[in-house]
């Protein structure tokens, strides 16, 4: 580990430390983010990162979660790749290019370097050009295989991560150079224009032709109506939230708000297996661990939706908006089950705003998905099933002996699943 350091003001540094594993848990990172805050902030946190991270649900979001979280509290953040210098700089951006934690800790770390304490060759801005770029095909431009088989590992599309198809795909934003990604505008539409939302339901349709079972080996885009259509609007819904409220800090004295530097993800990942090995990923968070029991009957495919930001939070962004007066005494859980229940808006001038979250909690509802939300100290959850006689959106503890951490930003995630016949 690096020796400790001496700052200007001639104050030994002494970084707080944590290691993330291969096989790390969502509840056990949470632990991890409880430690790093209660450290000292004006110092560093320095978090070694596996490059192999585990197959539980959710996992990869949780590391992002805690790097976001650590560099948005801590005057430094420095993360150090389990790995020693390599040469070839294709081993960096290879990694980099296909991976939602190496993303994260570059758009936020302020050194990153080898597990031998050098730099890695590789800049943030490198980055997001690269992926971000105009020098790369738009999605549904790549040429696909003629007999449907999945592609090469390692394609690559604009605004995504390398296309690991058959597994995962994930849109990156960033702010504030590449705020929208391509894939959803074309570079011509403004954001939620019908052109627009045509080409955020063509994305979604391409990616769960790579991820779900049966469009995948028939090479078909799945059919975007009805129940498994909800996934969209779910996806779609958050992420115009994310889009409005994700990119943006507290406002400054004259109320306007000042834009945070950033990323922001859409991702969807692929979890397949029998029911008692998916139940069994899922011990560490026992309310998705029932649902699975509940709702799985055999052999399944498991497809997660994310959309994850690092701006204020839910309770935040409403109790600095202009309807503060509105909100500013309400405890975060009150305030957060007016948000399910479409009560909640930080457009005071907009009868018809505030709604986005209860449209993705009621296509959750149609299609008996599991949502989970993590945004400040709150983590919330919940498994819909077709015979739930409770109709509200009301949504509960994934955790609720533990009082959690306030982490950065807004992290929505929906499991729906697939049985395998």
């Amino acid at each position: 580990m690096p020796s400790l350091a001496t700052t200007s003001s001639g104050r030994i540094d002494s970084p707080t430390r944590v290691r993330v594993t291969t096989d790390l848990t969502p509840d056990r990172v949470e632990s991890q983010i409880e430690t790093l805050l209660k450290s000292d902030l004006s110092g560093t946190a320095e978090i070694l990162l596996s490059r192999n991270l585990s197959s539980h649900f959710l996992s990869d979001t949780w590391v992002s979660i805690l790097l976001g979280t650590a560099a948005r509290n801590f005057a430094n953040l420095r993360v150090i790749d389990w790995w020693n210098y390599q040469q070839e700089r294709a081993k960096y951006t290879d990694y980099i290019y296909s991976s939602v934690a190496a993303v994260t800790a570059i758009t936020f770390a302020s050194e990153f370097l080898s597990l031998d304490k050098r730099p890695l060759p590789i800049t943030r801005k490198e980055v997001v050009d690269s992926i971000s770029g105009r020098h790369l095909p738009l999605l549904g431009l790549y040429p696909e295989p003629s007999d449907h088989s999945p592609g090469p590992i390692g394609s690559r599309i604009r605004g995504m991560l390398n296309r690991a198809r058959g597994e995962s795909n994930t849109i990156c934003e960033f702010d504030p150079s590449y705020n929208l990604a391509d894939i959803f505008s074309g570079g011509r539409y403004p954001i939620f224009a019908r052109e627009f939302q045509s080409l955020f339901r063509r994305a979604i349709g391409i990616f769960r032709r790579d991820l779900e079972f049966g469009a995948a080996n028939k090479g078909v885009l799945p059919v975007d109506a009805g129940d498994l259509g909800q996934l969209t609007t779910f996806l779609m819904e958050l992420h115009e939230n994310s889009y409005d409220y994700g990119r943006f800090g507290r406002p400054d004295p004259t109320g306007n708000r000042l834009g945070l530097d950033g990323v922001r993800f859409v991702r969807l990942r692929k979890h397949v297996g029998t029911k008692p090995d998916l139940v069994r990923r899922a011990s560490s968070l026992p309310p998705l661990a029932q649902y699975l029991d509940k709702a799985l009957t055999g052999p399944s495919v498991l497809i997660e939706a994310g959309v994850s930001d690092f701006g204020l939070g839910i309770p935040e962004f409403l109790r600095t908006s202009a309807a503060r007066d509105r909100y500013g005494r309400l405890s975060s859980r009150d305030l957060l089950d007016q948000v399910f229940d479409g009560l909640a808006t930080s457009r005071t001038m907009d009868q018809g705003a505030g709604s986005g979250i209860y449209k993705a909690l009621r296509a959750t509802r149609q299609i008996s998905g599991f949502v989970s939300l993590r945004t400040e100290d709150s983590w919330k959850q919940r498994g819909f099933h077709s015979d739930d006689t409770d109709t509200s959106f009301r949504l509960n503890d994934m955790l609720p002996d533990r009082a959690l951490a306030e982490i950065a930003g807004t992290h929505w995630h929906f499991i729906y699943h697939q049985v395998l016949r």
